[in-house]
């Protein structure tokens, strides 16, 4: 293999690394707009964050991401990026209430006199199931904005990751 074609592909590498980064940056703040409200003002326990976050500061962010990501794009290649990120992140919301509902089932388990453990695997799976079908989305969603930009800016976008690990 010739000294470009490693680069090319080590850059490629380094781009979807980059993206994994963001978009998982993305989707933690994502998760915390799904809030549970039921306790009035909406304490997010892992978060700290009240209520659900306004539309427009997710628009805000999805934004900050793409740019980061690809400054050089263009401003329609931005706006599909946001949009492949928004449509990842509305799909996640059923995933993530998904988890709460096993998590408060788990918790029910828990507190009873006797653990039931064979309930608690079967849990473990469902949510091992939904870590999976997340994964698989948000890897769906990187793919797609990856193939947005072009394969110039794919290669700078992984020097500028490249040099910001360095």
């Amino acid at each position: 293999m010739n000294e470009q074609a490693k680069t090319s592909r080590s850059g490629r590498r380094w781009v979807l690394g980059g993206m994994v980064a963001a978009v998982l940056a993305a989707a933690s703040i994502t998760g915390m707009s799904y809030a549970d409200d039921s306790a009035g003002g909406g304490m997010h326990r892992h978060g700290g964050m009240h209520g659900q976050m306004d539309p427009a500061k997710m628009q805000e962010h999805l934004d900050r991401m793409v740019a980061r990501i690809a400054p050089d794009a263009t401003a329609d290649q931005k706006a599909k990026m946001s949009a492949i990120f928004k449509a990842a992140f509305a799909d996640m919301k059923s995933m993530h209430d998904s988890r709460k509902a096993t998590h408060q089932q788990i918790v029910a388990i828990l507190s009873k006199p006797t653990i039931d453990r064979a309930a608690l695997e079967q849990l473990r799976q469902q949510q091992m199931q939904v870590a999976d079908q997340a994964s698989k989305r948000m890897t769906q969603a990187m793919a797609d904005a990856a193939e947005v930009l072009t394969p110039e800016q794919r290669a700078k976008a992984a020097e500028r990751m490249q040099k910001h690990m360095h």
